[in-house]
Order: C-alpha cells, then sequence, then structure tokens
C-alpha cells in the first residue's frame, strides 16, 4: 500500500514538475494563437480535412488493399525494373573500378617516391644531430668561458656599476655636436645602457 502511495505522489510530482518545464509553457502559448487567429485556425482546420481523405477515400482504400498494384504501378513492368537494376550495377561498377584506380594511383605514387622519403627522413635526421652538436658546443663554450674568464664575477663587482656610470657621462665627441644631439633628445648613457644591455643580453641567450 505504501508503495502504490509513493508511485501516486510522485506522478503528482511529476505533473507539477512539467508545469514549470519550457514545453508546457510552449504548447500552452501555441495553443493560445491557434485559438486567436484566424489563420493558423483555417491552416488547423484544411490539414484536418486533409489528413481525413488521405485515411477515409477511396485512395486510403485502394493503398491499403491493393498495395502490391501500388507498388508495381510505381515501379513499373518487368523490363523497366530490369533496366533500372542494370543500371544500378553499371554505376556501382564504375564507382568501384574508379576507387580501385586510385588506389592504384596512391600505391603508385608511394612505391615511386619510397626512396625519396627515406632520403628526406635520412636528411632530417642528420640535420637534427647536426643541430644537436651545434647546441651542445654552445652550451659547453658558454660555461668554459664562464668559468675561465670569470664573466659573472666581473660583472658582479659592486663598483662596475660606478665605472659605467663614469664612462658614460654626457660629454661630447669631436665628430658630434654635443648641442644638436642634446636638442633631438639623444644621451650618451642611454645609448650605452642599451649597447651594454644587447651585448648582455646576446651573450645570455646564444
Amino acid at each position: 500500500m505504501i508503495f502504490i502511495v509513493i508511485f501516486f505522489l510522485l506522478l503528482v510530482l511529476a505533473v507539477l514538475n512539467f508545469y514549470s518545464t519550457w514545453a508546457f509553457w510552449f504548447w500552452r502559448a501555441l495553443g493560445l494563437w491557434l485559438r486567436t487567429s484566424w489563420w493558423a485556425f483555417r491552416w488547423a482546420w484544411w490539414w484536418t480535412f486533409w489528413w481525413a481523405w488521405w485515411w477515409t477515400s477511396w485512395w486510403a482504400w485502394w493503398r491499403t488493399t491493393f498495395w502490391w498494384a501500388w507498388w508495381r504501378a510505381g515501379r513499373g513492368t518487368w523490363w523497366r525494373a530490369w533496366r533500372w537494376a542494370a543500371r544500378r550495377r553499371a554505376l556501382r561498377l564504375r564507382r568501384w573500378t574508379r576507387r580501385r584506380a586510385f588506389r592504384l594511383r596512391r600505391w603508385a605514387r608511394w612505391w615511386t617516391f619510397r626512396w625519396a622519403r627515406r632520403r628526406a627522413r635520412w636528411w632530417a635526421r642528420r640535420r637534427a644531430r647536426w643541430w644537436a652538436r651545434r647546441r651542445a658546443w654552445w652550451r659547453a663554450r658558454r660555461w668554459t668561458r664562464r668559468r675561465a674568464f670569470g664573466l659573472r664575477r666581473w660583472t658582479t663587482r659592486w663598483w662596475t656599476f660606478g665605472l659605467w656610470w663614469w664612462a658614460t657621462r654626457w660629454r661630447a665627441r669631436w665628430w658630434t655636436s654635443g648641442f644638436f644631439l642634446r636638442a633631438r633628445g639623444f644621451c650618451w648613457r642611454t645609448f650605452w645602457l642599451f649597447w651594454t644591455f644587447g651585448f648582455w643580453w646576446f651573450w645570455r641567450t646564444f
């Protein structure tokens, strides 16, 4: 008994849940439109009479009673059926021959260029090995130069920045005009900053 009560409660919950879904409101709006629109009313009645004729006319009786004759009338006589089958057979054979020709051409292409593919793979492996050796040589060179010449120790002295600041102070050169350079916004200090930073970036990168 408790199971029956639970079942009916779930049924009521399902009905109430349906009233909160989009489908309920959609069908409600559709029904309102059908009831209020004259053109929708005409459309619904037209389809109603059309389906009534489709299921209650002599054509429905002929279809349901002599369906074999209806099928034969649509399909034609035996020679038409034989011609249709011959056409289908020819199309199938043509499609098969085209597929076979495509497969043959693909196999011929593979057979022709197999040595070229092997050579290309060999050259690709050789280039990869050469680049790996080059990268290893560059890494070893950078490591040995840093250990031997102490570039990092030289650039981390406390007076290095003072030397750079004094060396890049504002001064004119004999081949430049300090007035025009200053008017153009040029500064030797920023120039040497970018110059040295460019060298540092190149050293760190390569």
